[in-house]
């Protein structure tokens, strides 16, 4: 099973725009075609973000729902692996740790400081369009099994 931590960017952004690379992405998580890895630091991260009023007021999806599937439907890793200094954006640290800690395969983000590293201790770096290209894929393959 394809092991993946998502950028809280991803999910403000299908929280905003409902677009069709993150639905996609969202319905291979529902679909179980991977496990979505958190952590204590990004789930409160992702309660922060959503929680802006200068983004709440403009989000097509609603929050509160958003929030507790995440938290429901997730595989959370226990957050206590703290990495300093990965990236170039103290921020994204979270994001690696929770990969490590979670024995990820991929990073999954539109974040240029996260996709400039490409890679971390084997975990892939990619953006959303790519990694659903790769579930689509799966899928397929395991279909036709």
């Amino acid at each position: 099973m394809i092991r993946a931590v998502i950028d809280t960017n991803l999910l403000v952004s299908y929280a905003l725009t409902k677009g069709v690379t993150l639905s996609r992405l969202i319905v291979h998580w529902e679909k179980g075609t991977f496990t979505y890895l958190t952590s204590p630091p990004i789930i409160e991260e992702l309660k922060e973000v959503l929680k802006r009023p200068h983004l709440r007021e403009k989000m097509v999806a609603d929050l509160q729902p958003l929030i507790d599937i995440v938290e429901a439907d997730t595989e959370q890793v226990a957050g206590e692996l703290v990495l300093e200094g990965v990236c170039r954006d103290p921020k994204d640290d979270i994001f690696i740790a929770c990969a490590v800690e979670g024995a990820a395969d991929y990073i999954v983000t539109g974040d240029k400081d996260l996709l400039d590293l490409d890679k971390y201790r084997g975990i892939k770096i990619v953006r959303p369009e790519e990694f659903v290209a790769l579930l689509d894929a799966l899928e397929r393959i395991l279909a036709s099994e």
